[in-house]
């Protein structure tokens, strides 16, 4: 029995594999002049406990312990830390990558084919997200250039690559990020952008902040700039601790880290990253010391490492407050990237 081979048909998918191999060199070879990752550093999975799991690792702590000046029980400090790991918001790296990809698609509808250009940092999560964006993107939907964020306590002037930029025709600009917690980094970008934008004799320059994940405060404020900001994100509500737990627990708290800031925090992490304590609560770092030992919300014990940081200069330690311990510290090994407890 023979078979009878079609050439036109043969001839037809060599050339459709041609041009997809031709299409994905020269997206490489622009990604490489923009001077941007083709294949994006991964994130380790670091999930919080189950339920299952969390209940059985609080039955070893000792409900009947009380630290005597303060007067807390630990039953009290055990039943906090459950009602915060149920409102705890974990965001997987396949979830992100998920979320970010109809966001991409909206970014690409809303560009309509015209040159933009894409704000970039070195070792920062702005140019880490753009680059996965990137991986659902062609060749010819890629950014035109990069300009470069500055970092946000330094000067208010925009940089000289984003003035570059605008002298070159590009009217659209487009900065990327991860999660918006309190905004203040997001804030400085925008405003020095606006202040760009303010003194050009170009018109109809508009910014384009794409991020999966953002306060819904911050959404807020970003629609009073909605002629020349536009917020591209998800429905996902990010949980202030103010917002999800009681004035009770609130004091307790305070009781046990003696601080006040609870209400401008925000009780999420991501498999790659928690934010710093300007944003989310010391205890999301350190964990909570108790009479047996310290009980953290990630199944590992290992601190999360953002993977487009540097490793070997990151400083993990941590003071941190306790019921039964006053001076508590606990500390990462970052070269060997195992868990140390120092009590």
């Amino acid at each position: 029995m023979s078979t009878t081979v079609n050439t036109i048909d043969v001839l037809s998918k060599l050339s459709i594999s041609e041009n997809s191999c031709s299409s994905l060199s020269q997206k490489e070879e622009a990604l490489k002049e923009l001077g941007l990752s083709i294949i994006p550093l991964s994130a380790k999975a670091t999930p919080k406990r189950t339920l299952r799991e969390f209940e059985e690792d609080i039955r070893q702590y000792d409900p009947k312990a009380t630290f005597k000046s303060s007067g807390i029980c630990q039953e009290e400090v055990t039943a906090l830390i459950e009602e915060l790991h149920d409102k705890l918001l974990y965001i997987p790296y396949e979830r992100f990558k998920s979320d970010l990809k109809p966001l991409t698609l909206e970014l690409i509808k809303h560009i309509k084919n015209e040159k933009y250009a894409v704000g970039t940092a070195l070792r920062k999560s702005n140019t880490w997200v753009a680059e996965h964006s990137f991986q659902n993107m062609s060749a010819d939907e890629l950014p035109a250039a990069t300009f470069e964020l500055s970092r946000y306590e330094s000067t208010e002037e925009p940089t000289e690559s984003f003035k570059q930029a605008i002298r070159d025709g590009i009217k659209k600009f487009v900065i990327f990020d991860d999660v918006i917690y309190t905004g203040l980094q997001m804030t400085s970008h925008i405003s020095r952008c606006l202040r760009g934008f303010n003194r050009s004799e170009e018109k109809d320059l508009q910014l384009i902040i794409v991020v999966p994940y953002v306060a819904e405060a911050y959404k807020r404020r970003i629609l009073v700039l909605e002629n020349r900001v536009k917020l591209i994100t998800t429905d996902t509500v990010i949980p202030s601790i103010s917002e999800v737990i009681d004035e009770s627990s609130i004091e307790l708290l305070n009781k046990i880290y003696q601080k006040n800031t609870y209400g401008y925090q925000f009780l999420v992490y991501t498999d790659w990253k928690v934010a710093d304590v300007k944003s989310v609560p010391q205890f999301l770092h350190s964990g909570f010391k108790l009479k047996e030992g310290v009980f953290r919300f990630m199944r590992s014990s290992e601190p999360l490492f953002p993977p487009y940081k540097n490793r070997e200069t990151q400083e993990l330690s941590f003071e941190f407050g306790s019921p039964f311990e006053n001076q508590s510290k606990i500390e990462f090994d970052t070269k060997k990237y195992l868990h140390k407890d120092q009590f």
